[in-house]
């Protein structure tokens, strides 16, 4: 199996242009669990998934995610509740972003099985990305149109969240089967397994109308929770200054 593992809170509008993007490059499936904290989210991704040309099963959050409200472990949960193995590989991708694997993902992995591809040690565990942050031609926080391609509506390439949130940038962007992201799938919890020698870029549209919004939310859930969270407090200030343009 080779499939997305992915999620939702707020929004699922770009599912189709998601789905379509990981469709081309050979995904099989998509896995998505949904936290409805905007009403009517769960029965909205029901009928957004009916327009995807792969078929995406539908899961309610785990219980960590809606007693913290934070994403946590999710994926890592959503990996067990899939029931994937060593012998499947799985994509941990948010829907903002949109992984540039370069060749179809089934030949990377065969390149990356080594030369004894029953055996899950040899040759390499995962690959990691590194966020290209997309924005508008303007840098305004624009709402999403399904008619135009994701691609031309965000066509300015930035940095945002290595030079303005000082946040982590790269994150795992494939990985066996049995291998557990952490949090933010940033890392795996077994690095006994070898990484990919090549980066891939991560286009990342999360700069679009609703944005800050998000953000906010989720700087009350970690005020709440006692986290201090100096990158959300960034971007907020840094969105709020220029008006929500973030260029």
């Amino acid at each position: 199996m080779l499939t997305v593992l992915t999620s939702a809170s707020y929004d699922v509008e770009i599912l189709p242009a998601f789905a379509q993007h990981y469709a081309r490059l050979g995904v099989e499936s998509i896995h998505i669990s949904v936290l409805e904290l905007v009403p009517g989210l769960m029965r909205r991704t029901n009928y957004i998934s009916t327009l995807c040309p792969i078929p995406v099963k539908i899961y309610p959050a785990s219980k960590q995610w809606v007693r913290t409200k934070l994403e946590a472990q999710n994926k890592g949960e959503l990996r067990a509740k899939v029931g994937l193995t060593k012998a499947d590989w799985y994509v941990p991708a948010d829907l903002d972003e949109f992984i540039d694997f370069e060749i179809p993902i089934p030949e990377l992995i065969n390149e990356m099985l080594g030369d004894n591809p029953k055996d899950s040690r040899s040759g390499y565990g995962y690959a990691k990305g590194t966020f290209c942050d997309r924005v508008s031609h303007d840098g305004l926080l624009t709402a999403y149109n399904p008619q135009i391609p994701i691609w031309k509506q965000y066509s300015r390439k930035t940095n945002i969240t290595r030079d303005i949130m000082k946040s982590n940038d790269k994150k795992v962007v494939l990985a066996r089967g049995h291998l557990d992201v952490c949090s933010g799938h940033h890392h795996i919890f077994d690095e006994s397994y070898k990484k990919y020698p090549k980066d891939f870029t991560i286009d990342h549209f999360a700069w679009r109308q609703g944005r800050l919004e998000v953000l906010q939310r989720r700087l009350e859930n970690y005020t709440k929770l006692g986290i201090k969270c100096d990158s959300l407090n960034r971007i907020i200030d840094y969105l709020t200054t220029m008006h929500i343009k973030v260029l």
